[in-house]
């Protein structure tokens, strides 16, 4: 990787990190999540390592999001997983990221479309922990179009 490319990751990363800690402090869910919604369109807009291409109209307009509803937001429990599974996803030049299972969450029935209890893909995802770094679960907004 090209030591210009590898220092705007670190970069990326680094304010990436910086941005979910600022969110985790605030005391009230609704301005963190427009910290959360700010910082994640400055960063994309911006940012060398920025996902968006050059000329995305995101990068002017920002990135689409539902409206904030407290009634979407939860305090649930970490399950322990009984047994942790690992992923090793192919991030390609920057190498591989190992992801550990952490645990489970069950979300809300009134959450899921069918109305049942069940284990969720995505709050799973959040309660994963990094080989290299773990890090504690943390409830992000999701984008949504």
């Amino acid at each position: 990787m090209n030591p210009v490319t590898a220092l705007q990751l670190a970069g990326w990363r680094r304010e990436t990190a910086s941005l979910y800690g600022r969110v985790r402090d605030q005391a009230d869910p609704a301005a963190a999540r427009e910290l959360w919604r700010d910082g994640r369109d400055r960063l994309l807009r911006a940012h060398p390592q920025s996902p968006l291409p050059a000329g995305d109209p995101l990068r002017v307009s920002g990135v689409p999001y539902w409206p904030y509803d407290p009634a979407l937001r939860w305090t649930v429990p970490v399950e322990p997983a009984a047994r942790p599974r690992r992923l090793e996803i192919d991030t390609g030049p920057d190498g591989v990221t190992r992801l550990e299972q952490a645990g489970w969450v069950t979300l809300p029935a009134s959450s899921s479309p069918s109305g049942t209890r069940r284990p969720a893909a995505a709050a799973t995802a959040a309660a994963a922990t990094c080989s290299t770094r773990p890090r504690a679960p943390t409830s992000a907004p999701l984008a949504r179009p």
